[in-house]
Parts: structure tokens; C-alpha cells; sequence
């Protein structure tokens, strides 16, 4: 997933002339899991593929680099994060598959989990590389410093509680329903930036509670948890 987010930001600001740091930068991920230097190698096609995808739906259709300052084409850059990691889920679990990597009868979770990663990592990781590399829009005041402060806080701390089961008793109220509304506080206040580092803050405890077994999406396996969280 986070190589999926890396990718796209890196060729929105970038261009498309990182696709063979992308490439490698794939490859190597993979054979230190898989072990396999044929596989390696098609997913690793299969995620550049993915990346090209995403940059020639977000620029051709969505403003490309601007793509957050409007929330129609946040909607389009949605629907690209959606569709084009159909491209690397596909190549790689067949390459799974030919490869004897994974079972027959797990084909379809493999798929799911990888097209499901891959665009969380996209929605998650994409605009708060884009926002950051672009110039803030904002002069940082120390009210506005103080308040962001609070933000972060408040965020980590309305995410422990959901994620970490740091309340005891969590589990039998709809604590979950906490991590909207908190979001919205930098969303009318601050601005599209804060908003994106406040959401990274979140996903990166909820990924971390969940993965230790606390939390509202807690399963039997960590990759079920993991589907239910995303």
C-alpha cells in the first residue's frame, strides 16, 4: 500500500520520468518478501503500470498536481485510486499463482487484499506527499501553529481511544463513530493540508492498533483485520 501512495505522489510531482525508480524501487521491495526473481519482476511491472495508470487519470482528468484544490476532481482522483490498482492486484496475484506463491483457493482474498491495499495506500499517502511538496497556502502564525498543535492531539488522542483500546469498556460503545467528527475540525478551520497530516495520523494508529489486536476491527488473522479496518 505505501508503495502504491509513494509511487503516484512521487510521478505527480515528479513526472513520469521516475517510473524506473519506481520500478526498482518495487522490485527490490518484493524479492526481499518473496524471494522469487520471476514474480519480483512482474509485480513489479504490474505496479508501475499501476502508477502510470493513476498519473495519466489524475493529470488528464483530475488537474493533475492541483488535483486536492477542488472537490471535483478529489472526487476523480478517487475513482483513478479505485480503478488502477486493478491493474497491479490482477498481474500480481497470477504471478502468485504461476509461480506457486499462493494457494488456488485463496486466489480471490489474495486479489481483494491487493486491490484493496494498494488503493487505501493511494487515498492515504498520495495527498499528503503532493501536499506537502507544493507551497503552503497559508502564513503559519503562532494561533495557527497553536491551533494545529491541538488538532494533532486531540486527533491522537480520540484515535488511541478507538484504536488502542486505551478505555476500558470501549468495545461495547460506538466509539468508532468518534474518528469522523474530529476530522472535521481541521477541515473547516485549517485547511486541506492539516486535514491530510490529521487523517495520516489517524490511519497510521489505527494500523498499528489493529495490527497488535486492539480496536473495533480486530479478526481472527491480521489480514482480515486489516480488510475490515481499510
Amino acid at each position: 500500500p505505501l508503495v502504491a501512495g509513494l509511487a503516484l505522489g512521487a510521478m505527480l510531482i515528479f513526472g513520469r520520468r521516475t517510473w524506473p525508480a519506481i520500478a526498482a524501487g518495487a522490485f527490490l521491495v518484493n524479492l526481499t518478501t518473496s524471494r522469487s526473481l520471476e514474480s519480483s519482476v512482474l509485480i513489479a511491472a504490474g505496479n508501475t503500470l499501476e502508477a502510470f495508470a493513476a498519473w495519466w487519470s489524475v493529470t488528464r482528468f483530475a488537474n493533475g498536481c492541483a488535483v486536492f484544490q477542488r472537490a471535483t476532481t478529489v472526487f476523480r482522483f478517487a475513482l483513478a485510486a479505485a480503478l488502477a490498482p486493478i491493474i497491479a492486484a490482477s498481474i500480481g496475484t497470477v504471478s502468485l499463482r504461476v509461480f506457486d506463491l499462493a494457494a488456488a483457493d485463496v486466489t480471490a482474498s489474495v486479489w481483494v487484499t491487493w486491490w484493496l491495499g494498494d488503493a487505501a495506500g493511494i487515498v492515504i499517502v498520495t495527498p499528503l506527499i503532493v501536499m506537502i511538496a507544493r507551497p503552503p497556502r497559508h502564513r503559519w502564525t503562532m494561533r495557527r501553529v497553536t491551533e494545529f498543535g491541538g488538532v494533532l492531539a486531540t486527533v491522537a488522542a480520540i484515535s488511541w481511544l478507538v484504536f488502542a483500546d486505551s478505555f476500558v469498556g470501549a468495545h461495547q460503545y460506538p466509539v468508532p463513530f468518534l474518528a469522523v467528527p474530529v476530522l472535521l475540525w481541521p477541515a473547516f478551520r485549517l485547511g486541506a493540508r492539516e486535514t491530510v497530516v490529521a487523517t495520516v495520523t489517524m490511519c497510521a494508529i489505527a494500523v498499528w492498533g489493529t495490527l497488535h489486536g486492539y480496536g473495533p476491527f480486530v479478526r481472527t488473522s491480521p489480514n482480515e483485520s486489516l480488510l475490515f479496518l481499510h
